[in-house]
């Protein structure tokens, strides 16, 4: 009569014999496959023979997914494949003995999980839960922008945005002289709807801050920094430089022209006087008496009316 026993592991192993042998087949996979977002991802498991076992042969291989709503990933049995996923491949390498690993391409992050691997055997089948596939994503290099802020006590306020990243990472921020002002800033981690993260934190320039260059920097969840960007904050934005040297232009024109005006107005006036005093501009006896706005002739009317 067949019996079973189970072979427990540090990999939630389970085994199963055939009574009557001593050999025994033991199933070993990584329960830390770590993948990349968009590439290949390998799920790592290996069928370990004692030296009794010969005459294995694989029948049937099984990779299911852990909670998912279709499970089934791949189903490959002796010499062809049952049913399987486009992306969900053995991986078939061939310097390794009796490998059963699953090979997943264009990963995406709901690949991410648990996984459990079933191999049948013509000495029985073993049965591992273990293999879980982790994705790693890099942030995209920050980017820094410059906005105003209503409270009159801060002078600006900076936003550092890095996106396409996982799992959630942290934005820090410097001057120049190496002070972390992060503590002073606000973080927020924004789902995209293929579950990667944007991450944007927003740090107030309070008024009258002496320091010129900030520094924003993203660092992943293993706290290794991925990129960084330099912000000077003297610099001014091209449509507020273009605002600015309009404002410029327009306030010095006005104080150009407002005194020429002035001034112009009384060389008339001078002249006309002169004219008036030389006969030119006489006309029964009645002098004529020019006022500009602001300027008063030093002449005085000596014509009879």
């Amino acid at each position: 009569m067949a019996s079973f026993g189970a072979c427990l592991l540090s990999l939630t192993l389970i085994c199963a014999i055939i009574a009557g042998t001593s050999e025994f087949v033991q199933l070993k996979c990584n329960d830390n496959n770590n993948g990349r977002f968009g590439q290949q991802s390998l799920l790592e498991c290996i069928l370990i023979l004692s030296e009794e076992a010969t005459d294995v042969q694989i029948n049937r291989i099984i990779w299911k997914k852990n909670g998912a709503e279709t499970a089934l990933r791949l189903d490959y049995k002796r010499g062809s494949t049952l049913k399987s996923e486009p992306r969900f491949t053995l991986a078939q390498r061939y310097n390794i003995h009796f490998d059963v690993s699953m090979l997943v391409t264009n990963t995406l992050m709901a690949d991410r999980g648990n996984y459990t691997c079933i191999v049948e055997t013509n000495r029985g089948f073993c049965k591992s839960s273990a293999p879980r596939l982790r994705l790693s994503v890099p942030y995209s290099t920050p980017k820094i922008n410059r906005s105003r802020n209503p409270n009159q006590n801060v002078a600006m306020t900076l936003s550092c945005t890095a996106t396409g990243g996982y799992p959630e990472g942290k934005i820090l921020w410097f001057d120049e002289y190496g002070t972390d002002w992060s503590p002073s800033s606000q973080q927020e981690a924004i789902k995209t709807t293929d579950g990667r993260l944007n991450l944007v934190s927003k740090l107030d320039l309070l008024s009258g801050s002496s320091f010129s260059t900030y520094t924003c920097a993203v660092h992943n969840n293993r706290g290794e920094r991925e990129g960084e960007t330099q912000y000077n904050v003297s610099d001014l934005d091209p449509q507020s430089v273009r605002h600015e040297g309009k404002t410029q232009k327009s306030d010095l024109a006005s104080k150009i022209v407002i005194p020429v005006v002035i001034i112009g107005s009384v060389i008339i006036g001078l002249l006309i006087a002169e004219r008036q005093d030389s006969g030119h501009l006489s006309g029964g006896g009645q002098l004529c008496i020019f006022r500009t706005q602001g300027f008063k002739t030093p002449y005085k009317t000596t014509g009879e009316l």
